[in-house]
């Protein structure tokens, strides 16, 4: 509750809901090297190279060929991968 400071009545403030948020799961270090090699050593195109897209898409047929609804997108797989090689340096 607060104030009006031009009728000086007390006004009710009204919150906006948030939407909801995924929640986030914390992974170990063991977790996150062993996805990071895995990723750099079974998702990479015909030249060796990280095709974020690509892995992206085969992570996810390949989570709903195990039963899982997770989808991937190639900006969430490129921020995984930044994120190993940065800490790699």
């Amino acid at each position: 509750m607060f104030f009006d400071a031009n009728t000086l009545l007390p006004q009710i403030e009204v919150s906006m809901p948030e939407e909801k948020k995924e929640k986030q799961t914390r992974i170990s270090r063991p977790e996150r090297i062993a996805l990071y090699v895995m990723l750099k050593e079974h998702y990479l195109d015909g030249n060796g190279e990280v095709n974020f897209s690509k892995m992206a898409e085969m992570l996810t047929v390949t989570a709903r060929k195990h039963g899982f609804s997770n989808t991937f997108s190639d900006d969430t797989i490129a921020e995984w991968i930044k994120r190993f090689d940065d800490k790699k340096e």
